[in-house]
C-alpha cells in the first residue's frame, strides 16, 4: 500500500456523497443553521454555505483537490480509472468533512466551543466570493497581530 494513500483519511469511503452532505446539513441544523445553500463550480458541489448567528458561512469539500491527489498516485491507469477515482474523491471529500463537521458542533452542542469559534475562517462574504480565511492569506495576513 502506498503510504501516502494511508495518510489520507477516510480514502475507501463508501458513505455516498449525498448521505453525507445530508449528515452535514442536520448538525448545521442542531446548531442554529438558518439556511442552508449548496456552492456549485463548473457544475460539481464543492461546499456548503449556511447562515447562523448573522453570519453567512461557506464549508469546502475540496474534492478537486482530493481527486488531484489520488490521481497522482495512479501508476498504471486501466480503462474507467479517473471515473472510479473521481467517485472516490468525492466521497471521500464529503466524508471528511462531516466528520470535522461533526466534531465541531458536538463541542459547540457540549458548550465548549461558540459557532464563531469554529467557523471564523469560513465566514464568507458574497460581494467577495471570498471566506474570510481567504481574504487573509490574499493580504498575507497582514491583519493579523505578529510580534512585538
Amino acid at each position: 500500500m502506498n503510504s501516502k494513500k494511508a495518510k489520507l483519511k477516510n480514502y475507501t469511503s463508501s458513505v455516498p456523497a449525498d448521505r453525507s452532505i445530508m449528515k452535514i446539513e442536520q448538525r448545521l441544523v442542531e446548531i442554529g443553521a438558518s439556511h442552508i445553500a449548496k456552492s456549485y463550480e463548473r457544475g460539481s458541489l464543492t461546499g456548503i454555505i449556511f447562515q447562523a448567528d448573522n453570519l453567512t458561512y461557506k464549508l469546502p469539500a475540496y474534492v478537486s483537490r482530493i481527486e488531484e491527489m489520488m490521481l497522482s498516485q495512479i501508476t498504471k491507469p486501466r480503462p474507467g480509472t479517473k471515473d472510479r477515482i473521481t467517485d472516490q474523491a468525492c466521497r471521500t471529500g464529503w466524508k471528511l468533512l462531516l466528520d470535522w463537521v461533526e466534531v465541531q458542533t458536538t463541542l459547540i452542542v457540549i458548550g465548549r466551543r461558540h459557532i464563531i469559534e469554529v467557523f471564523l475562517p469560513y465566514v464568507y462574504d458574497f460581494q467577495k466570493d471570498q471566506t474570510f480565511y481567504q481574504q487573509l492569506e490574499q493580504t498575507k495576513f497582514k491583519m493579523l497581530p505578529g510580534p512585538k
